[in-house]
């Protein structure tokens, strides 16, 4: 059981929060090399301390989570006609610009991923930024990155935010290049 006392703004609201605090732990469980599949997670449950303080557990027992679901090269050689589904590619900028993208992506590095995905970004501004549609909780969303950890890491932050139809390449940029190279 992991405990964390942590601050509340009324304008963000607790399950923004809860959200990204979970994002947080999940990722250092990522650092410390455990897998998905030990990594299991249940209800969060908060304890309000005074107004503005409330303790919030996340038990890493008894999941009730689906494994996410991967997708292979031939899903993602059709995206470019499935204009609905949207393919995020995780990794940093300078990654990008040294060995390129696949078609259709765009980038949200994965340390961003809670905040732009996150309910209080406006769809304008997700538009404006990245030339595609702020995907809805039933929208499919593909992740992408180097070789797949990443975007699965990413699928799981995704999937915890309330995102119901998440699914990761698990080749990524390594099989996306195989694959062109052969064709």
């Amino acid at each position: 059981m992991i405990t964390k006392v942590i601050g509340i703004s009324t304008t963000l609201g607790m399950r923004n929060l809860a959200i990204r605090n979970l994002a947080r732990i999940s990722s250092n469980l990522y650092h410390l090399n455990i897998r998905q599949q030990e990594v299991l997670q249940s209800s969060i449950k908060t304890y309000p301390v005074s107004k503005n303080f409330h303790i919030v557990k996340f038990s890493t027992e008894n999941s009730h989570r689906k494994p996410i679901p991967s997708v292979q090269y031939n899903d993602v050689k059709e995206l470019p006609n499935h204009p609905e589904k949207l393919l995020i590619d995780v990794r940093e900028l300078q990654e990008l610009e040294e060995t390129g993208k696949i078609p259709t992506s765009i980038n949200i590095p994965l340390a961003s991923v809670v905040q732009v995905l996150a309910e209080d970004v406006r769809p304008q501004m997700f538009l404006s930024k990245y030339g595609r549609r702020k995907p809805t909780f039933a929208d499919e969303i593909i992740f992408t990155c180097r070789s797949g950890k990443r975007a699965l890491k990413a699928a799981e932050i995704a999937n915890a935010m309330g995102f119901k139809n998440v699914k990761f390449y698990e080749g990524s940029w390594e099989d996306w290049v195989k694959n062109e190279q052969k064709n």
